[in-house]
């Protein structure tokens, strides 16, 4: 069973695919809008986004997807689009029946080093 983790961001997302075979590593990143886009520009290039990552997914069969999720701590205005972005891939890997858990960082850290804060 082939399975994936994302690293959403709508600067460069990150995508790793983990098959029985080997591990691929993408990084999906669309050309940013200017200082004042439409809602249209932003649908647009979300749209992109979401498309490029779901292609990789499909491309490998994935069954299983890790999404990393985000800090609230962040301003509403940094933390808003990228809401937008993961609940568009849940939907499309929900329509493509792919499995999706969203993970906070802190258990991602602790599953790769076996602590939550690493040296």
């Amino acid at each position: 069973m082939n399975l994936a983790g994302i690293d959403a961001s709508l600067s460069g997302t990150g995508v790793c695919v983990i098959t029985p075979e080997r591990t691929y590593f993408y990084t999906c990143r669309v050309p940013k809008l200017g200082t004042r886009p439409s809602d249209v520009e932003k649908n647009q290039r979300l749209a992109k986004l979401v498309a490029e990552i779901l292609g990789i997914l499909k491309k490998h069969d994935v069954k299983i997807v890790a999404i990393e999720g985000y800090a609230f701590s962040k301003s509403s205005s940094s933390v808003t689009p990228l809401a937008e972005l993961q609940g568009a891939l849940k939907v499309g890997m929900f329509f493509a029946k792919m499995l999706c858990v969203s993970l906070p960082v802190s258990t991602i850290r602790k599953f790769c080093v076996g602590k939550h804060i690493p040296k």
